[in-house]
C-alpha cells in the first residue's frame, strides 16, 4: 500500500476526478478537423495513433524512412486494422474510407512535420535513435518556426524518460513529453503523459485536451519518473 501511495503522489490531481475526465472525452469524430499531426514511424504504434488521430478527423500525416514500408502500413491500414476496428464500433461512428482517407505518407520530414499541432514519435525503444530523432524534429521545426515553435513532440517511449530523450536536442527541448498509450489503445483508452523539467508551462495542458480529444484517458504526471506510471502500478501490484 505504501508503494502504491508513492506512485500515486507523482500524478498530477487534474486527472484524479474519474467522473471530470468522463465529462471532457469528446469522442467526437470532428474534434480534429482542420488539424494536423504527424507520426514518425508506420509500425505498429504509428499504425495505432494514425487510427486514433483519424477517426477524430485530425489530418494524420505518417512519416518513414522507406517508402515501401509506409505503403505496407497503408496497406494493413486499409484492408484489416480500420475494418476491424469499426466491426467493433471503435471508429466513432466514421466510415471506414472517411477514417483511411485522412492517412497520408511521406518520406519527406519537412513535408511531414509543417503546419502540425503534434508530432508523435513512434520508433523503435532504442535510446540513441530516439535521440537522433527527437534532435532532427527539433532541428527541422526550428528551421521552419525558430524558438517560438508551438508544435508539441511527443514520444510513446514505454520507458524512457524525456530527460534523457532531449539529452542531444540543440533546440525546442522544452516542446517534448512522453504519451505513452497502454496497448491495445483502442480497447485500454488510457495514455501515460509524462514531462520533463524544461517543458513549457502549455504543453502539458495542451497535450491532455489532444489526447481526451481522441477518446484517451490522460494520467499526467507532476514530475519524470523511471517507468512512468503503469509500470511502476503493476510492479507494486505484483510484490
Amino acid at each position: 500500500m505504501r508503494r502504491i501511495q508513492h506512485i500515486a503522489n507523482h500524478l498530477d490531481p487534474i486527472t484524479e476526478n474519474v467522473a471530470e475526465c468522463n465529462a471532457t472525452i469528446s469522442n467526437s469524430k470532428q474534434a480534429g478537423a482542420g488539424k494536423k499531426v504527424a507520426l514518425i514511424g508506420s509500425g505498429t504504434i504509428g499504425r495505432n495513433w494514425a487510427v486514433l488521430f483519424s477517426r477524430a478527423g485530425y489530418d494524420v500525416c505518417m512519416y518513414d524512412i522507406k517508402a515501401q514500408q509506409l505503403q505496407t502500413a497503408l496497406k494493413e491500414l486499409k484492408e484489416v486494422r480500420i475494418p476491424l476496428l469499426s466491426k467493433y464500433d471503435m471508429l466513432f461512428g466514421c466510415d471506414v474510407d472517411a477514417v483511411f482517407s485522412r492517412i497520408t505518407t511521406t518520406t519527406d520530414l519537412q513535408t511531414a512535420v509543417k503546419d502540425c499541432i503534434l508530432i508523435q514519435e513512434g520508433v523503435p525503444e532504442h535510446l540513441e535513435l530516439k535521440q537522433s530523432v527527437f534532435r532532427t524534429l527539433g532541428n527541422a521545426l526550428y528551421s521552419l518556426y525558430g524558438e517560438q515553435c508551438s508544435t508539441i513532440l511527443s514520444s510513446s517511449s514505454s520507458t524512457l524518460i524525456p530527460s534523457k530523450l532531449i539529452a542531444k536536442m540543440r533546440h525546442l527541448q522544452g516542446n517534448v513529453l512522453v504519451s505513452h498509450p497502454v496497448n491495445p489503445p483502442m480497447a485500454i483508452p488510457v495514455v501515460e503523459l509524462c514531462p520533463s523539467q524544461c517543458l513549457k508551462a502549455n504543453m502539458m495542458a495542451r497535450t491532455k485536451t489532444i489526447m481526451q480529444s481522441i477518446g484517451l484517458r490522460p494520467c499526467a504526471m507532476k514530475k519524470e519518473a523511471e517507468g512512468f506510471i503503469v509500470n511502476r502500478l503493476q510492479y507494486g501490484l505484483l510484490q
